[in-house]
């Protein structure tokens, strides 16, 4: 059941790999708490290796949509639940357990992906009169 750093890395350069686990998720037994593919996805994303995090991330949307779709006929997904979790824990949270920071971007801020120009700034008024930046 428990799979070694060292055959975890063999499995994910396995050019089958990818076709095997997409369509596990449509297995009835995918996601619930004996499902072995939860448990290694959440080791895996708990290494401190980009590899292992994207591998498991390209995942998503299969599990998500897996999810909600057992989910609509009751059916329990304790291995999911457990997976969305560490993830998000590994996210949100440094190796101290405190919580990360984060910004939501602003568009009136030029950054390195736009230029706020003139026109897109908001304009507001103050007492009849127009403010603009």
């Amino acid at each position: 059941k428990s799979l070694s750093q060292e055959n975890a890395i063999s499995l994910i350069h396995d050019e089958n790999i990818y076709d095997v686990l997409a369509s596990h998720w449509r297995w009835d037994h995918a996601g619930t708490d004996s499902d072995p593919i939860c448990e290694w996805f959440s080791t895996w994303y708990q290494i401190d290796s980009q590899l292992f995090q994207n591998f498991v991330l390209q995942f998503l949307p299969e599990i998500l949509w897996s999810f909600l779709l057992k989910q609509s006929h009751g059916v329990p997904l304790s291995g999911v639940e457990s997976l969305l979790i560490c993830i998000h824990n590994r996210s949100n949270y440094d190796s101290f357990g405190k919580p990360r920071k984060f910004s939501i971007p602003s568009t009136q801020v030029p950054s390195v992906l736009h230029n706020t120009s003139k026109e897109e700034q908001p304009e507001t008024e103050v007492g009849g009169t127009s403010i603009g930046s």
